[in-house]
């Protein structure tokens, strides 16, 4: 049995880490999801698929080819604040939802844990998806 894949689209509203693009919509490859006979769900232990219309902090590595992939848990993060539950995320301006998710705790946690980062030396990819 081989392991699953479930490709997303995302529009990244703020880059902690990276310069991405923010005006396009990115594919990611997320591991996990539904086999292939379509019998079961398959993800890493303690680890979920991001469902649509949520705002994630989400950790990705660029590939050889320059493709995202979101592997494993704490990969994507949901961001929980009571603004985003009171308001349908898809009715709100782009400024509003980066302003409310930047206050978030789960961005707050990314943000430090960048600032405090242990730079490892090893070989590193460009996306295709950086804005520069």
């Amino acid at each position: 049995m081989t392991s699953p894949y479930t490709n997303y689209s995302i529009k990244v509203l703020d880059n902690i880490k990276g310069n991405l693009q923010k005006d396009v919509s990115i594919p990611i490859q997320k591991s996990g999801g539904l086999s292939e006979d379509k019998s079961t769900y398959l993800l890493y232990e303690d680890d979920s698929l991001p469902q649509k219309g949520k705002a994630y902090v989400f950790t990705a590595a660029t590939q050889p080819d320059g493709s995202l992939l979101v592997s494993g848990p704490n990969s994507n993060i949901e961001v929980n604040t009571d603004f985003f539950s009171k308001n349908s995320i898809q009715a709100l301006s782009e400024e509003s939802i980066v302003n409310a998710l930047t206050k978030t705790d789960e961005y707050k946690e990314y943000q430090d844990a960048y600032q405090n980062e242990i730079v490892k030396d090893r070989k590193r990819f460009a996306s295709k998806y950086d804005a520069s």
